[in-house]
């Protein structure tokens, strides 16, 4: 029934939505219609997403087509779901999530210059999710001009985390790190993208907000040792341990079926990886390893290869939650993704390679008859107080709820809005359909920007605009270059370039001009250029004097 619903939907798409779409696009369609397409973008750009669109739909029919054959009732997927899937937990797992979460986004606040976003002109920011409503909250908005205020935000939110790790007022400065994270992660991102580097942690906080995850290892369960009778019930601690876990895995399968809806069954094409990582490795970014001028010259099956790996590898994450094999290989093998996506495109992904080990610490503390449990644990071989560790997990009693148990509400509705917002291709920070690299790039040519820093002496070099705002770090501002090529947006480049040169002659007075070069290079017809192709277009702002 539901493949039958499918279908009539696919060929009224078809028959009906793309010639409207048509119709739209030439303003000869429904009004309302007409105003919601716009002449400025071509036909393709709606087309595709409508093509994306029902590709998604394709995936969740057939999925939901398999599991409703099974006919299972409601009780019945709750019981295999959570004897598969799910199984008893202890508090320790939680314990430890907290501990890394929490110390995932202390670290990613502690390293940001959050102050100096400040100098960035008003002009060239833009909203992005609910930075759209939370800066438009009157009085809010001057939080964005203020180093003050910033630097007040950036404190108070690395409080909060430090009291989220220690555990004390735990839920509550566990929501609180959570929310004013993504306050401080909205300001980064009101300049550039909505990159997606520190938001599966912040996932992670903030369900773990709503579980009891200061039953151990925290202040809290010092504080209130005498006054507990006893730890809570295993399916609740597993229940909790299983919503965390959808945030760190689900994600990555996300990310492998949009690049499989988006970009195709050829996403993984040796011409397609090619542009992905050559762009990436030629624009600015936080490192450079210079890996491109080795991994230029490798034959297609190597670039074929390391996209079969990415995108099956994504896809097949979820595999972690039906075999053990799986939880044991699928966390090294994205460990492995994603230090080669260091490796050959500059970007590191620290965040995500650490909750890749906090799974392998959530199965080491997981009790025997868990399906999370290390199948290969040796319990003899372990020193007598790790013995005696696990015989307490193993042993604890399980009166206080009747196992198995149904999902928890929160959880269903936790994996509905992940469903929804992957479906709907939903981009509103910090709800995202995972979508990144996921279009297939044609052709051979790569474009990417540099900036350039000509001095009074006639020397030229090239222009790293973090040394001066800190805030622009892992090369954030190749977002704002990139209009400098764009009449609609020139405004913005102007703005931000005009800044950069202020604030490089105040300290070092050597800037007369600044240049914004867009580059262009075919690796097909030039795979051996020293130079990466030429400069085809550029922008100049003069600084007289250097000043």
């Amino acid at each position: 029934m539901v493949l039958g619903a499918y279908g009539s939907y696919a060929l009224a798409a078809w028959c009906l939505i793309w010639p409207l779409l048509a119709a739209a696009h030439a303003d000869t369609g429904p009004a309302w219609l007409n105003s919601l397409i716009s002449d400025r973008r071509p036909l393709e750009v709606y087309q595709e997403w409508w093509s994306n669109l029902t590709a998604r739909l394709g995936v969740v029919a057939v999925g939901a087509s398999l599991l409703l054959s099974l006919g299972w009732t409601r009780q019945q997927w709750a019981d295999h779901i959570y004897r598969k899937m799910v199984g008893p937990a202890g508090p320790e797992g939680l314990a430890l999530a907290r501990i890394v979460a929490s110390g995932v986004l202390l670290a990613s606040l502690l390293w940001e210059d959050l102050p100096s976003a400040a100098e960035l002109p008003l002009s060239i920011t833009h909203g992005h999710g609910l930075g759209i409503f939370i800066f438009g909250i009157p009085g809010l908005d001057a939080v964005r001009q203020s180093p003050l205020l910033l630097a007040a935000l950036q404190n108070v939110s690395i409080g909060f985390a430090l009291l989220a790790l220690a555990g004390l007022a735990t839920r509550t400065s566990l929501l609180l790190t959570g929310l004013s994270y993504m306050t401080c992660a909205l300001v980064l991102r009101q300049f550039g993208n909505a990159y997606h580097t520190g938001l599966i942690p912040l996932y992670v906080v903030l369900v773990l907000a709503f579980t009891p995850c200061a039953d151990t290892w925290s202040l809290d369960a010092l504080r209130h040792r005498r006054r507990r009778a006893g730890f809570k019930a295993p399916d609740r601690y597993g229940w909790s341990q299983f919503a965390l876990l959808l945030c760190i895995v689900v994600p990555y399968v996300e990310a492998g079926f949009s690049k499989l809806c988006n970009g195709g069954l050829t996403w993984w094409g040796a011409d397609n990886m090619r542009n992905i990582i050559f762009t990436d490795a030629l624009n600015p970014m936080e490192f450079d390893f210079g890996a491109l001028t080795y991994i230029r010259a490798a034959p297609s099956w190597v670039f074929v290869t390391i996209g079969v790996f990415a995108v099956l590898g994504e896809a097949a994450m979820g595999l972690v939650f039906f075999s053990r094999s799986a939880k044991l290989i699928m966390p090294a093998l994205m460990i492995g993704m994603h230090l080669g996506i260091l490796l050959l495109q500059n970007i590191l992904f620290f965040d995500l390679i650490v909750l890749q080990c906090l799974i392998y610490g959530i199965m080491a503390l997981a009790p025997a008859g868990s399906p999370w449990a290390l199948p290969t644990l040796n319990v003899g071989q372990l020193p007598d107080t790790v013995k005696r560790w696990r015989q307490h997990l193993t042993t604890r009693p399980q009166s206080e709820s009747a196992l198995p148990s149904s999902p928890p509400r929160p959880l269903i509705a936790l994996g509905c809005v992940l469903l929804f917002t992957w479906t709907f291709t939903i981009e509103f920070f910090p709800f995202t359909a995972m979508q990144m690299y996921s279009s297939a790039r044609r052709g051979t040519n790569v474009t990417y920007y540099r900036v350039v820093v000509h001095e009074p002496d006639g020397t030229s070099r090239r222009g790293y605009p973090e040394r001066w705002i800190p805030a622009l770090s892992d090369s954030r501002y190749r977002f704002i270059i990139r209009d400098c090529f764009q009449p609609k947006y020139l405004n913005r480049c102007e703005a931000f370039v005009e800044r950069l040169g202020t604030l490089m002659n105040r300290e070092t007075q050597l800037a007369s001009t600044i240049e914004v070069q867009k580059r262009e290079w075919d690796f097909q017809k030039q795979p051996q250029d020293p130079n990466f192709g030429r400069t085809t277009s550029s922008f100049r702002m003069d600084f007289p004097g250097g000043h």
